[in-house]
């Protein structure tokens, strides 16, 4: 009975243990002796880094033969457990709580006849570790003329801040800025407004962003500055310079300003209207007008910004004219008069009868006495509108114009289709009549004057005039002097920067360049060597300073050519609110990511993605890829964005065109880059 008893024993015992290895195997890092294998390495622990929420990055080395690896947790009052499997080498441990610290280890995996093989690991694996900044403490938020100016205190290891802003009685909080600076000046306080505003700091570590924490109660700022007026017309007419300005709701009354060219501003006037007419103006001079507006309600007078550089006065269309259009050997012939005191003439011309074709600069004529040209690079059998502009002093493009047409088929032409449209209000309007100040006509226009004054509304468009234009591209954008040291420009036959696609869109549309943040070689994936491409290189579209109204995004040639994996945009939906992806070696995955960033950094400016050119490169890649499959899928990240598109396959650069629209297949040549400014400028035209 007593060895019954002790075998029973025996057998309960080891049944226990049986049970026992059995749960503990399945759950913790221990497991049978027999698929424990040492052939393969150790995987090296990176790092393990947790974020505000408390979720943890796990990184880690991969090794030799391993088909996947192996993540286990544990506290400092538990014992280790298997969190994940997974393939890649690092992994976002998402069940992680806040404010609790975690260690983690890694085994690799392999399979040989049905059977687990698994590596050693790190028996105390590496430590969770907090890469928030400290909270920065708002200082101050004081309002001058330019806006309401917030400073804070410094943190460590701190790539960038972000400032954000709520009104009174809202809870929500807004991000207006992001800065590495230590203040920001937000501008558009409204007058009167009590704003609260708070600031986190902001870690980029591997491509992850860790916040800091925030005053959740921010720091009060209220404005009794009004907004800056912005001066709309400065025309000479009737013998004196008519001014008009944008209303400026909390003003009282407003400061008119002028200087001469190399001058400085002085007052000529005050007025509580939107409109003056100068008599002490004298034509022909370089006079730049501005106003400020001021407020003096509270007993103090509050000064508005103005804009310092001035609205140059411009001149009455009527007295400069066309003479004619002639054909010599095929090429039209432009004759004008000489226009007194004009420095010299800007020519422009565009495809009359092709709904598409926009205005480009062809020529600017920096001699006064020069009155002739012509147009060696006009196609026959085709017609063309041609406008002329003198410019003054140091400035170009003013309000006078000539327009004409010619057929280089059969030469017939029409010049002067513009009898004076005028936008200058009558003389002494705003004298005699305080409450009208909008500007109005002298007579009704004509149907052909509307025509006239249409097209010249198309070359300069008051929805883009001096909107500021950044350009993320390639060796197709570059040029020297804008671009990086890195350039394929002018290698070809494109020997200015006014011949570049991106400046003869903004010179059309009267737009600036901010940036070119443009690479010869340039991809938009991490798939190269080197720190060079578009998602890793995006952010770098600020000039002195000054950010970009308009991001335009022109990349994919060199990731298209090398063969780069697409991907597809349904699998990438998780990065429309992500800052970052753990995969940028795929197309669609990396743009994704580079708008996030673009978003994040430039949340005022508007964000355009280019297609690919048609018949720019090989039809197929490597990958069997067509250039039209590319384009679907950037298409479709520009609908899953709500972004604008500049539809460049959709450009006359076709195979057949491929000989005189590229220098070597790939890269535009002078008309090549004419097309892309069309359909830039066609496509532009339609966001604003």
């Amino acid at each position: 009975m007593k060895k019954f008893k002790k075998f029973l024993g025996l057998a309960m015992l080891l049944l226990c243990a049986v049970v026992s290895f059995k749960i503990f195997s399945d759950n913790n890092i221990v497991s049978k002796a027999a698929t424990i294998v040492n052939r393969m390495a150790t995987p090296a622990l990176n790092y393990a880094y947790a974020d505000d929420t408390g979720e943890v990055t796990v990184s880690f080395k991969g090794v030799k033969n391993a088909q996947k690896y192996r993540v286990y947790r544990k506290t400092a009052k538990t014992s280790w457990r298997r969190i994940k499997d997974t393939t890649t080498t690092k992994i976002i441990d998402r069940t992680a709580k806040k404010n609790v610290t975690y260690y983690y280890t890694v085994r690799a995996i392999r399979y040989s006849k049905n059977k687990e093989l698994l590596s050693s690991f790190v028996r105390n694996g590496i430590k969770s570790r907090n890469l928030n900044p400290a909270k920065p403490t708002v200082k101050s938020a004081k309002a001058s003329s330019e806006g309401i100016t917030v400073k804070w205190s410094a943190t460590k290891n701190t790539t960038k801040y972000a400032l954000y802003r709520r009104e009174s009685g809202v809870k929500t909080w807004k991000r207006i800025a992001t800065t590495t600076k230590t203040s920001s000046v937000d501008k558009n306080a409204s007058f009167g407004k009590v704003y609260y505003y708070t600031v986190r700091a902001i870690r980029v570590f591997d491509r992850v962003e860790y916040y800091s924490p925030y005053n959740k109660t921010g720091i009060a700022g209220v404005s009794y500055y009004p907004a800056q007026p912005n001066v709309t017309l400065a025309i000479f007419k009737s013998n004196a310079a008519h001014v008009t300005w944008t209303k400026s709701n909390s003003a009282s009354y407003y400061r008119v300003l002028r200087k001469t060219a190399g001058g400085s501003f002085e007052e000529i006037k005050t007025t509580t209207s939107t409109c003056l007419i100068d008599e002490t103006a004298k034509d022909y001079c370089a006079y730049y007008y501005t106003v400020q507006a001021v407020n003096n309600e509270y007993g103090t007078n509050y000064y508005s910004a103005y804009n310092k550089n001035g609205l140059l006065m411009s001149r009455s269309t009527s007295d400069f004219k066309l003479e004619n259009i002639t054909l010599k050997f095929g090429k039209p012939v432009l004759k004008w008069n000489n226009y007194n005191n004009a420095e010299g003439y800007v020519i422009y011309r565009k495809r009359t009868n092709e709904s598409d074709s926009t205005y480009v600069q062809i020529k600017n004529i920096k001699f006064k006495n020069i009155t002739t040209y012509i147009d060696t690079d006009a196609s026959k059998h085709t017609e063309y509108t041609y406008v002329v502009k003198p410019y003054f002093a140091d400035v170009d493009n003013s309000n006078l114009y000539a327009i004409g047409t010619i057929n280089t088929c059969d030469g017939e032409s029409k010049t002067n289709v513009n009898p004076n449209p005028t936008k200058c209000p009558k003389k002494n309007t705003c004298e005699q009549k305080k409450d009208v100040c909008e500007p109005k006509a002298t007579s009704k226009p004509t149907k052909e004057n509307e025509s006239a004054q249409q097209i010249f509304d198309n070359i300069y468009d008051e929805d883009t005039v001096n909107k500021k234009i950044s350009v993320i591209g390639d060796s197709i954008s570059t040029f020297s002097g804008y671009s990086s040291s890195n350039n394929y420009y002018p290698k070809g036959n494109v020997d200015s920067a006014n011949e570049i696609w991106w400046k003869k869109a903004a010179n059309s549309l009267g737009m600036d360049i901010c940036k070119i943040n443009a690479l010869s070689g340039r991809r938009l994936t991490t798939t190269k060597t080197g720190n060079t491409s578009a998602v890793e290189k995006c952010t770098n579209v600020t000039s002195n300073g000054e950010e970009p109204d308009v991001i335009i995004s022109f990349v994919g040639v060199n990731d298209f050519i090398n063969g780069v994996e697409l991907g597809r945009m349904s699998s990438s939906k998780v990065n429309l609110t992500s800052a970052v992806s753990s995969n940028t070696t795929k197309f669609v995955d990396a743009y994704c990511v580079m708008i996030n960033k673009l978003r994040s950094n430039y949340p005022d400016a508007k964000i355009v993605i280019c297609t690919l050119p048609t018949g720019c490169v090989d039809s197929k890649n490597k990958n069997g890829d067509s250039i039209a499959t590319w384009n679907n899928q950037i298409k479709q990240v520009a609908n899953a964005f709500g972004l604008n598109t500049i539809k460049f396959d959709k450009s006359n650069m076709s195979s057949a065109n491929r000989s005189c629209a590229t220098i070597d297949g790939i890269h535009p040549n002078s008309k090549g880059q004419e097309y892309l400014a069309n359909r830039a400028v066609a496509d532009l035209q339609h966001i604003f």
